[in-house]
């Protein structure tokens, strides 16, 4: 099972597992997990499944963001072996129980790992060495509209820049123009923003 973030910050590589099952099989699908390379393939496939799916922005987070994994057991308190499948700082360990209440409906019970909620968005960059062009680290996290083209706040002013890839080129006047190659910036959104804005370092 796969789960991304709505805002496509990150997404968990979710693994069903009996607490009876081999541990050491189960740690050696882990690692593949963590460090698989996920494809357009995918995206593709996914996209079919379901149409929601923004699938430019699904393939920048498989491109630039590792995935978490989530080894989802069936009972509570497990013991200290089943930690050894967390091999790296992206690997998690959750478990999930149904019981039925005396009416028999069926109660249900969580407890592990659950992904941080992203309420502010900062977005690291330069700009490039060569052209009037942006070059950002997580492309993943801009929501562009169906032209691929977001606004940004920019001195105040409302600018729009067209996003290909990881590259952001700008159509209206801008501050980029005036700055040196190279120059580092983010791109930050609060909670309650509407549009990112351009902040040069």
């Amino acid at each position: 099972m796969l789960l991304v973030d709505k805002s496509y910050s990150t997404y968990v590589v979710v693994e069903v597992e009996l607490i009876t099952d081999n541990i050491s099989h189960v740690k050696q699908q882990t690692e593949v997990f963590s460090s698989a390379e996920y494809s357009e393939e995918m995206v593709d496939y996914l996209c079919r499944n379901n149409q929601q799916i923004d699938s430019d922005r699904l393939v920048d987070l498989f491109k630039y963001q590792r995935p978490q994994v989530l080894v989802l057991l069936n009972e509570h308190g497990v013991s200290e072996r089943w930690g050894r499948v967390c091999v790296d700082e992206n690997i998690h360990l959750g478990a999930f129980e149904v019981f039925s209440a005396a009416s028999r409906e069926s109660i249900y019970f969580y407890s592990g790992y659950i992904p941080n909620e992203i309420k502010e968005i900062n977005i690291n960059g330069r700009k490039s060495r060569m052209m009037n062009n942006l070059v950002v680290n997580s492309p993943n996290l801009i929501d562009c509209d169906d032209e691929s083209k977001i606004r940004v706040i920019d001195n105040g002013t409302l600018i729009t820049l067209k996003k290909q890839g990881e590259i952001l080129f700008p159509i209206t006047s801008c501050s980029i123009y005036n700055m040196p190659a190279n120059s580092e910036f983010t791109l930050s959104k609060g909670s309650n923003a509407e549009f990112l804005e351009l902040i040069w370092e």
